[in-house]
């Protein structure tokens, strides 16, 4: 029930961001895929959140795979790694997470079945301090 208040809040919350940007693209080893990070600022009181979508190599966003709200990759700095891990496996790693939820686990973009994992717990060093579109 807490989950689901939670997510709902979420989405409630999302209505209102003044921004959403493309902060990440990753082309897929064979070269058919992109997955996306899109970072939303829904300014004070609320964090960053981030959606991981998959698209056909260079085009826009389509499908959403993940969401996850105040998500970090060290501990001064907000965000989400997306990386290829085969052509058919994509690894999104973050340190922690208010909520981060995996919508889809496979999903088919171009012709091809993607698997899709959320690993938290992985710290980046060397990313930034702050939001990942303030740091392009």
């Amino acid at each position: 029930m807490r989950l689901t208040f939670c997510v709902a809040l979420l989405f409630v919350a999302m209505a209102g961001c003044s921004s959403s940007d493309e902060v990440q693209r990753s082309t897929s080893p064979d070269g058919q895929v992109d997955a996306i990070v899109t970072e939303s600022d829904c300014g004070a009181p609320y964090s960053f959140v981030y959606e991981i979508s998959l698209v056909p190599t260079g085009k826009r966003s389509d499908q959403r795979v993940a969401i996850l709200d105040a998500s970090t990759r060290n501990a001064h700095a907000w965000g989400v790694n997306v990386k290829w891990l085969d052509s058919m496996t994509l690894s999104a790693e973050y340190l922690k997470a208010d909520s981060a939820k995996l919508e889809r686990q496979t999903v088919v973009v171009a012709g091809h079945q993607i698997k899709i994992l959320l690993l938290s717990g992985v710290t980046d060093p060397k990313a930034p301090a702050g939001g990942m579109l303030f740091n392009r």
